[in-house]
């Protein structure tokens, strides 16, 4: 059976294939091949892609949105370029799109939209995104720089055809071309798959039945409906056994507020800086941080100057400080120089709580600190983050911990909560609630319920995850 359907069609190509299948051996292809694939997929996954099929070494993928189109093409371009630095220098693309009416069949895709986008590939320069007026016109000018390549007469298309560009920020050797879009939005990981094994896992046998304790304890004294409010808080402390506030988004600088001491606590002097313990030094320091004593921090900071012993610990400092005046990004500059002379310091905490505080502004500079330096703290304010609100930045903490080979860390429970009450799609919902259904923890019925809605918006809003929602439910019910 076919159907018709709006869609922005997408071709990426590897330029030079014919040459490179000659030159190189059949194992260094196949390693590029598999580099190609890895760094491709993901990205086109997050953007909401939908690879149709592979033609020799090119791909046709399929997207609902033109504007998500363009930027996966930049995505892609970017994070190829990347992967050019590293071990794969011959790997190049060119990424052409056409948007139009297609007929679907049997898992292909047929129509004017999928020829023009075939034949702009052909015209496409290495490393650039093409794609026809078509595109242009349905996107959204406001999310992207494009250039008019001009009026175009391609093979078997009976009218001329106006292409355009993505317009590159970085056309040196080596550099991205369009400034880093593949660190903007994080792949949406396969976590259904990976649940069988990863909800086995202690840290989510603990998480699962603690959250379950917590909602029947709640449920008793207050009713389901009470349970479902109170798990909303209490899903952030799964696991640590504390109350966490939200991380912010982009833009957003919360700053992580050092322990205050009760006030008949002895403190420390804040005299002259401790010379011979680093240490003491710097936690007479935090006390004045704590105080906003800037003079006096500013004071202990130049005594320190050209002392090597204290140089790492000053340095984090002046990352707290800057974090505090909404410099996140000096902060972060910071915080690396910082655990790069002295690496204990990457388990300071208000350094992990500031660094992953901005995961989705500076993803970037963020993950290459925590892959230089996994400390116990990072890896678990990273965790915390992966089952909190704010969509980059969870998805990203996923990512992040999958690449380290943690996703055990992963919050699953907190994530599939957040992904079902902030996602907008029917279909991205529907994945967490098999999330929630795979942990086979009952405390997520009332969540399942909350997701299948009520009323006729709701049944519409929810038609597509309602009878699994019910299945789940039903099977968490029989467990409990």
């Amino acid at each position: 059976m076919s159907r018709h359907e709006n869609l922005t069609i997408m071709f990426t190509d590897v330029v030079g294939f014919t040459r490179l299948t000659s030159r190189l051996s059949r194992a260094d292809m196949r390693q590029l091949m598999q580099v190609h694939d890895r760094t491709v997929l993901p990205i086109v996954n997050a953007y909401g892609g939908q690879k149709i099929k592979s033609i020799g070494d090119a791909f046709l993928i399929g997207f609902r949105s033109p504007t998500d189109a363009v930027l996966c093409g930049m995505a892609i371009q970017d994070a190829v370029a990347e992967q050019r630095a590293g071990a794969v220098p011959d790997l190049h693309l060119r990424v052409a799109l056409s948007a139009g009416d297609v007929r679907v069949e049997r898992g292909d895709v047929f129509g004017e939209a999928v020829n023009v986008a075939s034949r702009i590939e052909s015209l496409t320069p290495p490393d650039a995104v093409y794609f026809s007026e078509s595109v242009y016109l349905a996107m959204s000018k406001a999310d992207l720089a494009v250039d008019r390549v001009g009026e175009q007469q391609l093979r078997g298309i009976p009218d001329p055809v106006i292409v355009y560009r993505a317009q590159p920020v970085n056309t040196t050797d080596g550099a991205l071309p369009f400034g880093g879009v593949h660190t903007r939005r994080a792949a949406r990981p396969s976590v259904v798959q990976r649940l069988r094994a990863v909800a086995r896992s202690a840290w989510v046998t603990r998480s699962a039945l603690a959250g379950r304790r917590a909602v029947l304890a709640v449920a008793g004294a207050a009713g389901a409906g009470a349970a479902a409010v109170a798990l909303t808080v209490l899903i952030a402390s799964l696991g640590s056994g504390e109350l966490t506030p939200p991380i912010g988004e982009v833009g957003a600088v919360p700053h992580a507020q050092p322990e205050r001491l009760p006030d008949d606590a002895p403190r420390a002097s804040a005299g002259p800086a401790t010379h011979g313990d680093p240490s003491a030094w710097y936690a007479q320091a935090l006390q004045l941080f704590q105080d906003d004593a800037r003079d006096a921090l500013h004071a202990r900071l130049a005594a320190a100057e050209g002392q090597a012993g204290l140089r790492a610990h000053a340095r984090l400092l002046q990352g707290h400080m800057a974090y505090r005046d909404k410099a996140a990004q000096d902060a972060l500059a910071h915080y690396r120089a910082a655990i790069d002379a002295r690496p204990a310091l990457a388990d300071d905490p208000m350094l992990a709580a500031n660094t992953i505080a901005q995961l989705s502004q500076y993803t970037a500079d963020v993950e290459s600190l925590i892959r230089a330096h996994p400390s116990e703290s990072l890896v678990a304010a990273l965790a915390r983050r992966s089952g909190e609100p704010g969509f980059f930045g969870r998805h990203h903490a996923v990512r992040i911990l999958e690449r380290l080979g943690m996703a055990q860390q992963v919050r699953w429970f907190d994530y599939a909560v957040e992904e079902i009450r902030g996602r907008s799609a029917c279909e991205d919902r529907l994945e967490a609630v098999n999330i929630l259904g795979e942990l086979g923890d009952p405390a997520a019925i009332p969540i399942l319920e909350e997701a299948r809605g009520s009323g006729v918006g709701g049944w519409l809003e929810n038609r597509c995850l309602r009878g699994a929602a019910k299945a789940w439910i039903k099977r968490l019910e029989a467990q409990s």
